[in-house]
Parts: C-alpha cells; structure tokens; sequence
C-alpha cells in the first residue's frame, strides 16, 4: 500500500491524443478496432463521470435542505466517487480540456468576428460583444495553461496537476449551476488552481535546465587541456 501511494504520488505519462500521429501504425485492423473501442468507451464513461457530478452539484445547490441527511449523504457520496474517478484518471483525460476550450475560443472568436456583422452599430450589440469577450480570454488563458498536455510527448501529469484539474473541472460544474454574478469566485478559484499548478511546472523546468547547463559547464571544466606541442 506504502509502495502504490508512493508510485502514485509520481508523474504519470499523459496520454496523447493520437500516439502514432506521424508515424506508421502498424497494428492490425483487430487491434485498431478494439484501441478505438477504447478509446469511445472511456469518452463515454468521462461524460457520466462529468454528468453524474454536474446533476450531484445542482441537486446539493438547487435544494440544500431538502431530503434531510439520507438524501444529501447520497449525493455527497456520489459526487466523492465523481471526484475520485476523475482525480485517478486525470492523466487520461487532460488532452480533452484544451481542446474543449480551444473549441469554444473558435466559436466565440466567429461570434465576435462574424456573428453580429449585420447590426454592430447599435448599443445593444456592442454590449453582446463585451459579455462574449470574457468568456473568450477565459478560454484563451486555460487553452494556454494547459496546452503542455498536448502532443505527441505531452508533459507528464503530476499530483499537483491531478488535484488542480479536478477542482477545476468541478468549480466549472459549479458555476454552472448558479447565477452568474461579479466577482464568479467558482471561476476565479478554478483558474487559479491552473495558474498554481501552471507556475509549479514552469519553475520545475526553469531548475531542470539550470541544472542540465551546470552539469555540461562542471563536464567542460574537468575535461583535460589539450597539449600544444611545439613544432
């Protein structure tokens, strides 16, 4: 047990999207079949996973005294199991939220550009404009705090990681079930556990490659002078 939480408490390889994007794949067509079999029964468990803590959140919110203990005790449970399979399974669905996120920058990139061309001259809908440029640089941030999990060779998801995505992922769900107001403190604390999590990786890399240019200077230095012989 000591060993697994040790071994778990590691960085995990993040799964890529498309492990064989540029190169040859040759599998055979049985095992094609079955790793995209695979591939759609894990989406598909993600969206319950994801459902079943989206309805758990709105259910606690929308009746928060309701049902007494029996009934909350239920969704409490359910939602715990959510935020546990989703914490243990990080690794594999990490890849999914920048592109979500980039997809919805897409769409409100074409709303802002394209969307409200036939009428951009009233108030009204220079209004419109300003409520969709949040969302966008919201979207914008994320897609970039997370794009390192991205590629062929994605950046390996560690603990901190785990535990920030999570949360993430689930001040999203919450914020959702509520009314939007100023300041959206579900968002703000969402993103920030990103940022944390984002400021911990760059920092790490920073070390890393101080620590790879003291080893190469400390490797020219103990290399032997070469010998100038006189003619």
């Amino acid at each position: 047990m000591y060993r697994w939480i040790l071994h778990f408490l590691e960085p995990a390889p993040t799964s890529p999207f498309n492990p064989f994007y540029g190169q040859r794949d040759n599998r055979s067509a049985r095992q094609q079949a079955i790793s995209g079999l695979r591939l759609g029964g894990g989406l598909v468990a993600g969206l319950l996973i994801v459902g079943l803590a989206s309805w758990c959140i709105s259910a606690l919110l929308a009746n928060p005294h309701a049902n007494g203990w029996p009934g909350h005790f239920g969704l409490w449970f359910m939602l715990c199991f959510a935020f546990v399979m989703m914490f243990l399974t990080v690794n594999r669905w990490v890849p999914f939220v920048p592109a979500f996120y980039l997809l919805t920058l897409a769409r409100s990139l074409g709303v802002l550009t394209f969307g409200l061309v036939s009428s951009a001259s009233t108030a009204a809908d220079w209004a419109s404009r300003r409520d969709l440029l949040g969302p966008f640089v919201f979207c914008l941030v994320v897609v970039a705090l997370t794009w390192r999990f991205v590629g062929n060779i994605p950046a390996p998801t560690t603990f901190l990681d785990r535990f920030a995505l999570t949360f993430f992922v689930l001040a999203q769900l919450n914020q959702m079930a509520i009314t939007y107001h100023w300041p959206p403190w579900s968002l703000i604390s969402g993103f920030s556990a990103l940022l944390i999590a984002w400021c911990v990786y760059r920092w790490n890399q920073a070390g890393m490659t101080r620590k790879h240019l003291n080893d190469k200077s400390i490797t020219s230095e103990a290399l032997p002078e070469p010998k100038i012989t006189p003619d």
